[in-house]
């Protein structure tokens, strides 16, 4: 097929590229201009692998002039060693991950006949929203909790600035009742929503204890996706601290996390906690996490 035989095209000048840089080493990094980068990705795109491009611009925003940089670049580089590898041996892999694999290259899902599956439904409490906006294209990113099934959920939703709104929008703090239909995957995270009704059901905390049970289900996630997207936690205490000028979020065991730099509305969390320990729902993976609501009550309030 013409597409496949571009996206193994496309693999094949990203690995000589891959290798060129660590031939080279990684110490001049730093100093690399944004066409470095941008060439690569403009040549994956062109390859109509768009997730891969999408890895690279990753690489790119890493911050290289804060310490530790290092690691975080190889973890990177890492993953997408991985998902290359996916790619090349896609049909020696299970059913579930080849549909994660061709996912994270950037191949997608007929949504139409997603959505005649049979899905899961549930309340679900919309915890938190993030959005962001690249090349004027505005993603949102919804992130819900199964009152019943204790699953979560991230509903995604794409416009083009200033051509077009969005199509539904759910808003954080509130519930709603409906069925959900997940992706694809070896641990379905993504999903769309089919029905969607608005339902006062009072969003009351279910979750984890600390971060050990959160670094155990990454485990288990490595375990079946080794390249896992962000996920959404619920911690039943966490206190939002400061060690040697930067943001942690530290559990009853004192084990703490950093907060995902550049994480939004750290001071409203501080108003709303006072700097003292709460059911909070944070979304992130490995060491970095980004607050999105806490429980100062019994009731959810989202950032």
């Amino acid at each position: 097929m013409a597409r496949e035989a571009r996206v193994n095209d496309g693999i094949g000048e990203l690995l000589r590229w891959m290798k060129d840089m660590l031939r080279n080493g990684i110490i001049h990094l730093p100093e690399k201009n944004q066409a470095y980068w941008e060439n690569t990705i403009r040549r994956l795109i062109d390859a109509q692998a768009p997730g891969l491009a999408g890895m690279v611009r990753n690489i790119q925003d890493i911050a290289y002039f804060r310490e530790g940089w290092q690691e975080v670049f190889l973890q990177q580089l890492l993953k997408l060693y991985i998902v290359i590898q996916g790619y090349q041996h896609l049909e020696a892999l299970p059913a579930p991950l080849q549909q994660d694999v061709r996912q994270l290259c950037g191949f997608t899902v007929n949504q139409e006949q997603l959505k005649s599956f049979q899905g899961i439904t549930d309340t679900w409490m919309v915890l938190g929203k993030q959005a962001s906006e690249q090349d004027k294209l505005v993603t949102e990113r919804y992130w819900l909790y199964g009152v019943n099934s204790g699953r979560s959920a991230l509903i995604l939703q794409f416009y083009a600035r200033h051509f077009s709104g969005a199509g539904f929008s759910l808003q954080p703090g509130t519930a709603v009742h409906g069925e959900l239909v997940y992706f694809p995957s070896a641990q379905p995270l993504r999903a769309l929503l089919k029905t969607c009704q608005l339902t006062h059901t009072p969003l009351r905390f279910r979750g984890m204890e600390s971060w050990e049970e959160v670094l155990e289900h990454q485990s288990m996630l490595c375990s079946q996706l080794p390249v896992y997207p962000e996920q959404l936690y619920t911690i039943a205490s966490l206190q939002l601290v400061q060690y040697r000028q930067q943001w942690y979020l530290m559990d009853r065991q004192r084990r703490l996390m950093a907060v995902k730099p550049g994480a939004p509305k750290l001071w409203k969390l501080l108003a709303i906690t006072g700097g003292q320990a709460m059911p909070m729902a944070v979304v992130g993976a490995g060491r970095d996490y980004e607050p999105i609501g806490v429980w100062p009550d019994a009731h959810y309030q989202a950032l």
